[in-house]
């Protein structure tokens, strides 16, 4: 019994001892950079050799991740292998005494004429504080807290501190003499209220309760333009032949059906770019087939008839408007087809228009397109390039559906087609 005593108070002393370690999660705020497809990495070093965690970029702004203990953190954003992101940021997790207090140092930043620190936890808004020193003690913050600072040049723009250094000081009463005369330091208490804060820093009592703002919306709006880059998109020509399967029935005051048949035929198709996110696209497929009607009516279309189809659509990349995804592209728009089919006679044409969706997944050369038109039918087509060049073109491969309906009169018609394309790509 004495054992398992001494046992039971051991593991309540180590449990007392670890609770100011506690793990804490905090919502990690990206900004526009979250939007953007890239990975988000934290590590507990600026060599990011010791990688805490990794993310996928793309879908958010705020991404949660779980700080095991008080220390100095490193964050960076690679799109492609490139860093275009990097900062350092500090999780406080240990409650200050009457004995010690958090310190935070920085390095000076290029062009930065002062800094701004910011304190965040869920579910409180961001609060953020400046000052022009190197340094910042914090008194009375309590915990949890994450802190992240920026540098603020003489034209307002936010740019990110690469090196913190976090440690525990000795507390003093009174305003204690700065490191050096060139650092001056701001001493904040958050619990205080705000006459509290003249004994500490009267010149600049007006800095002290900033809005509510996170770190990255500020850098966003005031280092980002506001006008986005025009993006890197080539024109596209496309020419190919195609194996095709096709059946075709009509109905008449009888019903012709025809039986699956097969045959070749060859397209064309090409995206111009009238705007870094306006896409003007068409396509044209013809071929000549020999069909057999025989299966039913009296009526029948000759058995031979020649297929064209076309169509010219205008698509808005959504996803490249307000924001940049360099590597997706999502195009919406109205779009106008033709098709060539036989109802009240042999070869007739019809025109249609609806809704082009038309995907793009450029680093990996691959689309989807789908056509709804107001007859009701449909087109699907699918299509990839290959990375390899010939003659300053790429082969491609495809695949499509055809569901195609359209009347005249009393006579309706249904015409399906699916098939492989087979061709060559050249941008400009």
């Amino acid at each position: 019994m004495l054992r398992l005593c001494h046992l039971l108070m051991i593991l309540l002393g180590l449990g007392s001892a670890l609770v100011p370690l506690q793990a804490e999660v905090f919502p990690l705020d990206m900004g526009r950079v979250g939007h953007q497809v890239g990975t988000l990495d934290v590590a507990r070093d600026a060599g990011f050799q010791n990688i805490l965690v990794s993310f996928k970029l793309g879908d958010k702004q705020e991404y949660l991740v779980n700080f095991p203990e008080t220390a100095v953190y490193y964050v960076r954003v690679r799109q492609q292998g490139t860093v275009v992101w990097q900062e350092a940021i500090v999780a406080l997790l240990a409650n200050s005494d009457a004995t010690r207090r958090p310190r935070l140092d920085w390095i000076s930043v290029p062009q930065a004429v002062r800094y701004r620190l910011w304190l965040g936890r869920y579910p409180l808004r961001t609060r953020w504080f400046e000052t022009q020193g190197l340094a910042a003690h914090l008194t009375k913050v309590g915990a949890p807290w994450l802190i992240r600072l920026r540098g603020i040049t003489a034209h307002g723009e936010l740019v990110p501190v690469p090196e913190l250094r976090f440690q525990w000081v000795p507390a003093t009463w009174g305003r204690p003499a700065p490191v050096t005369p060139k650092e001056p330091e701001i001493f904040i208490d958050l619990s205080a209220p705000d006459d509290d804060q003249v004994v500490y820093e009267p010149d600049d009592k007006d800095l002290l309760s900033g809005p509510d703002e996170g770190p990255m919306s500020s850098f966003v709006a005031r280092s980002m333009p506001s006008n986005l880059p025009p993006l890197v998109r080539k024109h596209e020509v496309l020419v190919w032949f195609r194996y095709l399967r096709e059946e075709f029935s009509i109905d008449k005051k009888d019903r012709f059906e025809a039986e699956p048949s097969s045959g070749l035929g060859t397209g064309a198709a090409g995206r111009y770019y009238l705007a870094p996110n306006l896409l003007l696209s068409g396509a044209i497929d013809t071929h000549a087939t020999l069909t057999d009607y025989e299966a039913g009516g009296t009526q029948a279309p000759n058995t031979e008839q020649k297929r064209i189809r076309l169509h010219v659509a205008l698509g808005l990349d959504l996803l490249n408007t307000h924001i940049r995804t360099t590597d997706w592209s999502l195009n919406l728009g109205p779009v106008a087809g033709l098709v060539q089919m036989p109802l009240q006679q042999n070869e007739q044409k019809f025109t249609d228009y609806g809704l082009h969706i038309a995907g793009h997944y450029h680093p990996s050369r691959v689309g989807l397109s789908i056509l709804f038109l107001k007859s009701g039918s449909r087109e699907i087509d699918s299509s990839w390039i290959a990375p390899w060049t010939i003659w300053s073109m790429q082969p491609f491969l495809g695949a499509y559906l055809y569901n195609t309906r359209h009347s005249a009169g009393v006579v309706t018609g249904h015409f399906e087609e699916s098939g492989l394309r087979f061709g060559l790509e050249r941008d400009f």
